[in-house]
Protein backbone atom coordinates (compact mmCIF):
# COMPACT_ATOMS: atom_id res chain seq x y z
CA UNK A 1 0.00 0.00 0.00
CA UNK A 2 2.65 2.45 1.07
CA UNK A 3 4.69 1.71 -2.41
CA UNK A 4 1.27 2.62 -4.56
CA UNK A 5 0.56 5.76 -2.35
CA UNK A 6 4.82 6.55 -3.58
CA UNK A 7 4.53 6.07 -6.89
CA UNK A 8 0.83 7.87 -7.36
CA UNK A 9 1.08 10.88 -4.92
CA UNK A 10 -2.34 12.06 -6.77
CA UNK A 11 -4.01 8.86 -5.75
CA UNK A 12 -2.66 9.69 -1.83
CA UNK A 13 -3.74 13.35 -2.36
CA UNK A 14 -7.59 12.70 -3.25
CA UNK A 15 -7.86 9.79 -0.43
CA UNK A 16 -5.97 12.02 2.19
CA UNK A 17 -5.55 15.33 1.44
CA UNK A 18 -8.53 16.50 0.09
CA UNK A 19 -10.66 14.50 2.84
CA UNK A 20 -9.06 16.39 5.28
CA UNK A 21 -11.02 19.41 4.03
CA UNK A 22 -14.30 17.72 3.81
CA UNK A 23 -16.57 18.48 7.00
CA UNK A 24 -17.80 15.26 8.33
CA UNK A 25 -20.87 15.94 9.51
CA UNK A 26 -21.71 17.70 5.36
CA UNK A 27 -22.94 14.67 3.00
CA UNK A 28 -20.31 14.05 0.05
CA UNK A 29 -22.15 14.69 -3.30
CA UNK A 30 -22.47 12.36 -5.87
CA UNK A 31 -19.51 13.38 -7.98
CA UNK A 32 -17.37 13.46 -4.90
CA UNK A 33 -18.61 9.81 -4.28
CA UNK A 34 -17.94 8.63 -7.56
CA UNK A 35 -14.71 10.46 -7.59
CA UNK A 36 -13.87 8.27 -4.28
CA UNK A 37 -14.64 4.70 -5.82
CA UNK A 38 -12.98 5.58 -8.48
CA UNK A 39 -9.69 5.97 -7.14
CA UNK A 40 -10.11 3.23 -4.32
CA UNK A 41 -11.08 0.75 -7.43
CA UNK A 42 -7.96 1.97 -8.80
CA UNK A 43 -5.92 1.52 -5.88
CA UNK A 44 -6.67 -1.89 -5.60
CA UNK A 45 -6.28 -2.48 -9.34
CA UNK A 46 -2.92 -1.92 -8.98
CA UNK A 47 -2.63 -4.18 -5.74
CA UNK A 48 -3.29 -7.38 -7.96
CA UNK A 49 0.12 -8.49 -8.38
CA UNK A 50 -0.36 -9.71 -4.79
CA UNK A 51 -3.04 -12.36 -5.22
CA UNK A 52 -0.94 -13.72 -8.56
CA UNK A 53 2.14 -14.04 -6.25
CA UNK A 54 0.37 -15.42 -3.59
CA UNK A 55 -2.55 -17.86 -4.94
CA UNK A 56 -1.26 -17.88 -8.26
CA UNK A 57 -4.37 -16.61 -10.17
CA UNK A 58 -4.54 -15.61 -13.77
CA UNK A 59 -4.58 -12.20 -14.20
CA UNK A 60 -7.88 -12.07 -16.37
CA UNK A 61 -9.45 -13.91 -13.43
CA UNK A 62 -8.41 -11.54 -10.76
CA UNK A 63 -9.43 -8.54 -12.88
CA UNK A 64 -13.13 -10.21 -13.25
CA UNK A 65 -13.64 -10.59 -9.55
CA UNK A 66 -12.25 -7.23 -8.36
CA UNK A 67 -15.12 -5.80 -11.12
CA UNK A 68 -17.40 -8.13 -9.40
CA UNK A 69 -16.35 -7.98 -5.65
CA UNK A 70 -14.52 -4.41 -5.34
CA UNK A 71 -17.79 -3.14 -3.63
CA UNK A 72 -17.88 -5.44 -0.90
CA UNK A 73 -14.68 -5.49 0.88
CA UNK A 74 -14.59 -1.31 -0.16
CA UNK A 75 -17.85 -1.56 1.80
CA UNK A 76 -16.02 -3.39 4.82
CA UNK A 77 -13.10 -0.84 5.10
CA UNK A 78 -15.67 1.99 5.19
CA UNK A 79 -17.27 -0.09 7.94
CA UNK A 80 -13.94 -0.76 9.75
CA UNK A 81 -13.55 3.20 10.33
CA UNK A 82 -15.96 2.38 13.33
CA UNK A 83 -14.26 0.50 15.33
CA UNK A 84 -12.17 2.39 18.01
CA UNK A 85 -9.16 0.15 17.57
CA UNK A 86 -9.14 0.14 13.69
CA UNK A 87 -6.16 2.81 13.18
CA UNK A 88 -3.14 0.74 13.58
CA UNK A 89 -1.81 0.25 9.48
CA UNK A 90 -3.53 4.28 9.92
CA UNK A 91 -0.73 4.70 12.51
CA UNK A 92 2.21 2.94 10.70
CA UNK A 93 1.53 4.40 7.26
CA UNK A 94 1.56 7.88 9.66
CA UNK A 95 5.25 6.66 10.62
CA UNK A 96 6.00 6.18 6.83
CA UNK A 97 5.09 9.32 5.74
CA UNK A 98 7.04 11.20 8.71
CA UNK A 99 9.97 9.15 7.91
CA UNK A 100 10.09 10.28 3.67
CA UNK A 101 13.47 12.83 3.10
CA UNK A 102 12.39 16.29 2.01
CA UNK A 103 8.72 16.00 1.81
CA UNK A 104 8.72 13.06 -1.12
CA UNK A 105 5.00 12.23 -0.82
CA UNK A 106 3.54 15.25 1.26
CA UNK A 107 4.43 18.38 2.59
CA UNK A 108 5.15 18.83 6.72
CA UNK A 109 2.16 20.92 6.60
CA UNK A 110 -0.08 18.60 4.15
CA UNK A 111 1.02 15.75 7.15
CA UNK A 112 0.40 17.77 10.14
CA UNK A 113 -3.06 18.81 8.57
CA UNK A 114 -3.69 14.81 7.94
CA UNK A 115 -2.45 14.04 11.91
CA UNK A 116 -4.79 16.63 13.13
CA UNK A 117 -7.63 15.63 11.20
CA UNK A 118 -7.74 12.17 11.56
CA UNK A 119 -9.54 10.41 13.96
CA UNK A 120 -8.93 6.37 15.31
CA UNK A 121 -12.08 5.91 14.80
CA UNK A 122 -15.69 7.22 13.97
CA UNK A 123 -19.68 7.07 15.25
CA UNK A 124 -21.66 6.16 12.63
CA UNK A 125 -23.44 9.27 12.34
CA UNK A 126 -20.15 11.16 11.81
CA UNK A 127 -20.04 8.89 8.22
CA UNK A 128 -23.29 9.07 7.44
CA UNK A 129 -25.54 12.37 8.33
CA UNK A 130 -29.18 12.25 8.72
CA UNK A 131 -31.25 11.80 6.26
CA UNK A 132 -28.39 10.83 3.75
CA UNK A 133 -30.92 8.41 1.60
CA UNK A 134 -34.32 8.61 0.25
CA UNK A 135 -36.21 7.12 3.16
CA UNK A 136 -35.40 6.43 7.00
CA UNK A 137 -35.99 2.36 6.05
CA UNK A 138 -33.14 2.44 3.88
CA UNK A 139 -30.99 4.56 6.60
CA UNK A 140 -32.07 2.05 9.48
CA UNK A 141 -31.59 -1.36 7.90
CA UNK A 142 -27.92 0.20 6.71
CA UNK A 143 -27.34 1.21 10.04
CA UNK A 144 -28.02 -2.34 11.78
CA UNK A 145 -25.84 -4.09 8.92
CA UNK A 146 -22.87 -1.90 10.18
CA UNK A 147 -23.47 -2.45 13.73
CA UNK A 148 -24.17 -5.92 13.78
CA UNK A 149 -20.44 -6.35 11.95
CA UNK A 150 -18.94 -4.11 14.62
CA UNK A 151 -20.14 -5.72 17.01
CA UNK A 152 -19.18 -8.92 14.99
CA UNK A 153 -15.52 -8.03 15.06
CA UNK A 154 -16.23 -6.62 18.91
CA UNK A 155 -17.04 -10.48 19.88
CA UNK A 156 -13.91 -11.84 18.34
CA UNK A 157 -11.26 -9.51 20.34
CA UNK A 158 -12.60 -6.31 21.85
CA UNK A 159 -9.41 -4.90 22.12
CA UNK A 160 -7.82 -5.31 18.72
CA UNK A 161 -8.66 -5.95 15.25
CA UNK A 162 -5.95 -8.56 14.14
CA UNK A 163 -4.95 -8.07 10.50
CA UNK A 164 -4.19 -11.44 9.62
CA UNK A 165 -8.32 -11.67 10.33
CA UNK A 166 -8.82 -8.66 8.47
CA UNK A 167 -6.64 -9.97 5.41
CA UNK A 168 -8.69 -13.38 5.78
CA UNK A 169 -12.22 -11.73 5.49
CA UNK A 170 -10.79 -10.12 2.43
CA UNK A 171 -9.71 -12.93 0.68
CA UNK A 172 -12.98 -14.34 1.08
CA UNK A 173 -14.98 -11.55 -0.07
CA UNK A 174 -12.64 -11.17 -3.16
CA UNK A 175 -12.94 -14.82 -4.42
CA UNK A 176 -16.41 -14.82 -3.90
CA UNK A 177 -17.73 -16.87 -7.71
CA UNK A 178 -21.37 -16.46 -7.15
CA UNK A 179 -22.92 -15.24 -10.80
CA UNK A 180 -19.28 -15.24 -12.53
CA UNK A 181 -18.62 -18.58 -13.15
CA UNK A 182 -18.57 -18.75 -16.88
CA UNK A 183 -16.59 -15.74 -16.96
CA UNK A 184 -13.69 -17.41 -14.97
CA UNK A 185 -11.25 -19.40 -16.80
CA UNK A 186 -10.56 -21.47 -13.40
CA UNK A 187 -13.51 -20.90 -11.38
CA UNK A 188 -13.33 -24.22 -9.43
CA UNK A 189 -9.33 -23.00 -8.49
CA UNK A 190 -10.98 -19.33 -7.51
CA UNK A 191 -13.80 -21.30 -5.59
CA UNK A 192 -11.27 -23.32 -3.70
CA UNK A 193 -9.42 -20.60 -2.45
CA UNK A 194 -12.43 -19.14 -0.96
CA UNK A 195 -13.09 -22.72 0.75
CA UNK A 196 -9.61 -22.61 1.88
CA UNK A 197 -9.90 -18.82 3.38
CA UNK A 198 -13.44 -20.05 4.87
CA UNK A 199 -11.31 -22.71 6.49
CA UNK A 200 -8.51 -21.29 7.92
CA UNK A 201 -10.77 -18.66 9.24
CA UNK A 202 -12.54 -21.40 11.14
CA UNK A 203 -9.43 -22.68 12.45
CA UNK A 204 -7.93 -18.58 13.50
CA UNK A 205 -11.45 -18.02 15.19
CA UNK A 206 -11.08 -21.52 17.47
CA UNK A 207 -7.81 -20.51 18.44
CA UNK A 208 -9.88 -17.26 20.13
CA UNK A 209 -13.01 -18.90 21.01
CA UNK A 210 -14.29 -22.39 22.11
CA UNK A 211 -15.69 -24.59 19.21
CA UNK A 212 -19.48 -23.75 19.87
CA UNK A 213 -18.69 -19.77 19.54
CA UNK A 214 -16.36 -20.28 16.71
CA UNK A 215 -19.09 -22.01 14.57
CA UNK A 216 -21.39 -18.86 15.70
CA UNK A 217 -18.79 -16.25 14.64
CA UNK A 218 -17.99 -18.04 11.16
CA UNK A 219 -20.99 -18.49 10.11
CA UNK A 220 -21.71 -14.52 11.00
CA UNK A 221 -18.28 -13.71 8.99
CA UNK A 222 -19.71 -15.81 5.84
CA UNK A 223 -22.87 -14.06 6.17
CA UNK A 224 -20.63 -10.54 5.43
CA UNK A 225 -20.35 -11.77 1.29
CA UNK A 226 -24.25 -10.94 1.64
CA UNK A 227 -24.23 -8.17 4.26
CA UNK A 228 -21.52 -6.20 2.64
CA UNK A 229 -23.66 -6.42 -0.88
CA UNK A 230 -27.14 -5.30 0.53
CA UNK A 231 -24.87 -2.54 2.74
CA UNK A 232 -23.44 -1.46 -0.46
CA UNK A 233 -26.88 -1.48 -2.87
CA UNK A 234 -28.63 0.55 -0.04
CA UNK A 235 -25.58 3.27 -0.14
CA UNK A 236 -26.57 3.48 -3.34
CA UNK A 237 -30.09 4.86 -2.49
CA UNK A 238 -28.91 8.82 -1.56
CA UNK A 239 -30.69 12.27 -1.65
CA UNK A 240 -29.23 13.17 -4.68
CA UNK A 241 -27.07 16.42 -3.84
CA UNK A 242 -24.69 18.56 -6.84
CA UNK A 243 -21.84 20.44 -6.63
Amino acid sequence: MFDIYSQNPELFTLHFSKTCNVPWKKLPTDRFLEAWRENSYSFFRKSMGFFVKMDDVLMDDLLVLLDHNFHRFDTFWLMLNLMKNHNAVMNDFLEYLGSQNSGSLVSVEQLEDIKKNYSSSFTYDQIFDEFWAVHAGIEEEHEKICKDTMHWLDKIDSQNIDPTLLLLVQLILFYHTDGIESKLKESTKVQKLQTCYARLLHKYLKSKHDYQSANALLSKGLMLVHDTQRAFELSLQTLKLYD
